[in-house]
Parts: structure tokens; sequence; C-alpha cells
């Protein structure tokens, strides 16, 4: 997930709750996802999961597909 802490947005992995904080924009941490290997799913419910290049295994994955 993309947080927002105060100030700052914080990304977060959905699975091992690894994290990269301090993005002063939510475009900020998009941007660092995409380009250092983190994984977004939008469950068949609509909710967004990220998850950190160590936990963008399908298996990890999948199992939050249906949540």
């Amino acid at each position: 997930m993309i947080e927002r802490n105060g100030w700052h947005h914080d990304l977060i992995c959905d699975h091992c709750e690894d994290s990269v904080e301090g993005f002063e924009e939510f475009e900020e941490a998009v941007k660092y996802k995409k380009t250092h290997g983190w994984k977004s799913l939008r469950s068949d419910s609509g909710t967004w999961f990220e998850f950190c290049p160590d936990c963008s295994k399908p298996e990890i994955m999948n199992e939050y597909r249906r949540k």
C-alpha cells in the first residue's frame, strides 16, 4: 500500500510489511515502485495491494487476488 503518514507517503509491502518511507508526493512512491521491482495487484473486490521484489512471486500474489 502507499500510505499517507503526516507530511509524507510510505510504500509498504502488503505481504511482509517491508517499507520505503518519506516520499513527499504520492507519485514519487509510484515512480519508485515501478523502477525498483515492486508489483501491484488489484484484487477481485477492487482492493489494491503492493508487493516488494521479494514478495512479487505469483504464488504469494495469488493469495491476495480473492481478498
